[in-house]
């Protein structure tokens, strides 16, 4: 041991929590039920802090503790979470609504908020940006090459 610290005293800046802290919360009361709740908590959230020092070993010795990080893959399964979602929605709307962009920008929202869900940490800055990047090359590859994104009225 190197040395001890002690809090003798402290101020609360702000006793009300953010409503991502209210999210998180509320989801831990819901899986606090399971048997690996810590290893839950750490892919949906990105945050250790309920794993046990011992899982955390076993994790590191086993070579996955990598794989209990956030990263571009989760990103994109909020992204074609809320793509297919929207496709699902589309069979509902009149036809002026359904268009290729509208489902892009359905599917960036959702992993946007997953993005804020997850703290904003490095791994999915760059999976949102890159998201972003090709979000936004295949807007303007439709637009340069007037590609029809719109179902057509017409019969055959």
């Amino acid at each position: 041991m190197l040395g001890t610290f002690n809090v003798q005293n402290f101020t609360i800046f702000n006793k009300h929590c953010s409503l991502r802290q209210k999210i998180i919360a509320a989801s831990v009361n819901v899986i606090s039920k399971y048997h690996n709740q810590a290893v839950i908590y750490v892919l949906t959230f990105g945050e250790r802090g309920l794993l046990e020092p011992v899982l955390r070993q076993e994790l590191q010795r086993t070579g996955i503790a990598h794989l209990m990080v956030i990263s571009g893959l989760h990103i994109g399964m909020a992204y074609f979470f809320g793509f297919w979602l929207y496709c699902l929605i589309q069979f509902l709307l009149p036809i002026c609504f359904i268009d290729l962009r509208m489902l892009m920008l359905v599917g960036w929202c959702f992993a946007l908020g997953y993005v804020w869900l997850c703290g904003w940490a490095i791994p999915v800055m760059r999976a949102i940006f890159a998201l972003s990047f090709c979000g936004c090359g295949i807007n303007i590859l439709v637009f340069v090459c007037q590609i029809e994104c719109t179902v057509s009225t017409q019969l055959a």
